[in-house]
């Protein structure tokens, strides 16, 4: 046996370490008759020779094996990472540390309410007043639809009850069940639940932008009703201002169209690379989509329960909020430009 004495020694050494250290070491030894010299703590090699068999924790990989753990030390050619051989000059400490689990859950909702926040302050910063031309168009022209159709509002409304279209339904009863703020919530609270239970993103933040949407979009429609607060159809429809208790703002109105207008978003975009398949498929579902505050809308004509105007506001300021919401969440999930 050459040189037993001082190639035992280090050995020796190491296994005085081991003793000393508990369960949570290793020794590495060399397969090819050459000592590597050094220890393994939870994984990651301290010290040894680069050798071109390594046996980590009692099995023989070839050159190193490194399974949930950063390497600090000088790269190697062939590394077996989880099994999986790579060749590289280098190992990412991150990625390989991370491993293929999931982020906790903790680490996810703290994510989630971070980027609810940094949504709702963009909104806040850029948003809430018009900056564009075509904003300034659009809420001049929901205000002037709007007082046109409070003008004639009695007529219109002796129109509706007399019509026999889908007077008494199932579709009605739909309708005004799709617009109740707790059905909305709801909804959003499933789809966030769902995706965090089955490991989709997607639709987990879908949830997450249906909530705040309705937030925000339902604290607009409140101020407009205190503004002009407007009684009910049924009790007369007279209209005071800065008075708490109106209805000038469907609120049935303001959550389907924000439920519409988040799923249209997430699910229904037009894409450049779309197939014409899958951009008929798009079109259907939105046409699916918008048949929900169509309908609610109709439901509240025909129940007495809000004037013309009323479903047109409420659906007009719910949308511009809407989309100004999911226009930050864009601006905040983006990937940082290089």
């Amino acid at each position: 046996m050459r040189g037993s004495g001082s190639r035992g020694a280090p050995a020796l050494a190491a296994l005085v370490w081991l003793a000393a250290a508990g369960p949570g070491a290793a020794v590495v030894l060399g397969a090819d008759g050459a000592d590597a010299g050094g220890v393994a703590v939870n994984g990651v090699a301290v010290g040894g020779a680069a050798v071109d068999r390594w046996a980590v924790g009692g099995v023989a990989v070839d050159s190193m094996a490194v399974v949930g753990a950063a390497v600090d030390g000088p790269a190697v050619d062939r590394m077996a990472v989880g099994g999986v051989a790579v060749d590289s000059a280098a190992v990412d400490r991150e990625a390989v540390a991370a491993g293929p689990g999931r982020p906790g859950l903790l680490s996810t909702l703290g994510g989630d309410a971070q980027a609810a926040g940094r949504t709702f302050s963009l909104f806040v910063r850029r948003e809430v007043w018009p900056r564009s031309a075509g904003q300034l168009v659009y809420l001049g022209s929901l205000a002037g639809v709007s007082a046109i159709l409070e003008h004639d509002k009695e007529a219109l409304r002796r129109d509706v009850l007399r019509s026999s279209f889908y007077r008494h339904s199932h579709w009605t009863q739909i309708g005004g069940t799709l617009g109740l703020t707790r059905v909305g919530y709801g909804a959003a609270g499933a789809l966030y639940l769902g995706g965090l239970a089955i490991g989709e993103p997607e639709v987990r933040r879908t949830g997450m932008l249906m909530a705040e949407s309705l937030l925000v979009a339902q604290g607009v429609a409140g101020a407009v009703n205190f503004a002009v607060s407007e009684q009910r159809p049924q009790a007369g429809g007279a209209i005071r201002f800065f008075h708490s208790g109106g209805s000038g703002v469907s609120i049935h109105m303001t959550n389907t169209t924000a439920l519409a207008r988040v799923l249209d978003h997430r699910f229904a975009r037009f894409a450049p690379d779309d197939s014409r398949g899958r951009r008929l498929a798009k079109i259907l579902g939105k046409v699916l989509i918008y048949s929900i505050p169509t309908i609610t809308g109709w439901q509240r004509l025909r129940a007495d329960q809000h004037y013309l105007w009323n479903v047109v506001l409420g659906a007009g300021l719910s949308a511009y909020v809407t989309d100004a919401l999911l226009r930050s969440y864009d601006q905040v999930a983006a990937p940082p430009a290089r």
